[in-house]
């Protein structure tokens, strides 16, 4: 609990710049960046007990971006069920969103964001 509380004030000392850099590298970064911003959200969202990500995932409009982005993942990841499949970095990306995603939707506020942000017609819409 100690190591969480520091962690939390070091991260919230920078701002939200600190954010919204994760955030933009989520969104458009390489695979790999991308990768690790999303379990870097995951992991700040898992200390946030306020909900302040959450808040500012939803204002600036990442949470959408997010999850609109899941009709981009589904192509890539039927293209890995070809006789020779692409590397596995899409499966890796979608798996480390997905845990974003699902570390959200354990609160109220977060499954409610989520709903709004039309998680379940995305998914609805994948065909993986």
């Amino acid at each position: 609990a100690r190591i969480a509380r520091e962690t939390a004030g070091i991260i919230g000392s920078y701002g939200n710049s600190f954010v919204e850099t994760v955030c933009r590298d989520a969104s458009d970064g390489h695979d790999v960046g991308r990768m690790l911003a999303f379990s870097t959200l995951d992991s700040l969202v898992q200390l946030d007990r306020n909900q302040q990500l959450l808040t500012f995932l939803v204002n600036k409009g990442y949470l959408r971006v997010f999850v609109d982005s899941l009709v981009r993942d589904d192509e890539l990841l039927q293209g890995m069920l070809s006789p020779s499949p692409q590397p596995l970095r899409a499966l890796y990306l979608y798996e480390s969103k997905m845990a974003l995603l699902s570390r959200l939707a354990q609160t109220l506020a977060g499954a409610q964001a989520l709903l709004q942000a039309g998680v379940l017609v995305r998914l609805s819409e994948c065909q993986f």
